[in-house]
């Protein structure tokens, strides 16, 4: 039985959870610059190429060796410039950069945001953009102060690799699933008292 049959996340080596190695090396060659052709329409891919995407002096020189930005998705920086837009019309923009930011309060914000678009709400009464992009731009705030004068880090003490225990409990899922307790539904709810 494959990895993919059971579901279960896996260790290859030194490899990806969920990837096969020759899955994994694919798409690191892929990040690396590598060339892959695909029909736009489709996402079919047509050619893969094993050498570098193209014969400039520019990519041989050093093109592949940067940081892959083109593989953040435009959309929804577009989201984000305009929470930004709301944010720098609320409190001047950049103002994160002028004056010191605490990380409880950010990450506050950033859950209140998402939790508001969890619940079915896109765009908040006070807001301008989209939740999720409320919530990117405060942690944003957070990534681009973390090593400065300008971030106050107030995180709690940590207790031991977080990772770690997040594992663990989902480990235990599996016995929550062989419990086979009666699951109820909106039909066995009874009709309300008149």
């Amino acid at each position: 039985m494959s990895d993919r049959e059971t579901d279960q996340p896996t260790m290859h080596g030194q490899g990806h959870p969920l990837l096969d190695d020759m899955e994994l090396e694919e798409r690191l060659r892929w990040l690396e610059g590598f060339a892959i052709d695909h029909d736009p329409a489709t996402g079919e891919i047509l050619q893969k190429a094993s050498a570098a995407p193209d014969a400039n002096p520019k990519t041989r020189v050093g093109g592949m060796n940067k940081l892959p930005l083109h593989l953040v998705p435009t959309r929804p920086l577009a989201h984000v410039a305009l929470a930004f837009a709301d944010g720098g019309i609320k409190y001047r923009p950049y103002n994160w950069r002028a004056e010191p930011i605490t990380s409880s309060v950010y990450y506050g914000a950033a859950l209140r945001h998402l939790f508001s678009w969890w619940e079915g709400e896109d765009v908040g009464p006070d807001c301008a953009a989209h939740h999720l992009a409320h919530g990117i731009c405060c942690l944003m705030m957070i990534l681009d102060t973390m090593g400065t004068e300008f971030l106050r880090d107030n995180r709690p003490p940590p207790l031991g690799a977080h990772s770690e225990l997040m594992d663990e409990l989902a480990s235990q899922l599996e016995a929550l699933r062989d419990r086979r307790v009666a699951c109820f539904d909106v039909h066995d709810i009874a009709e309300p008292r008149k």
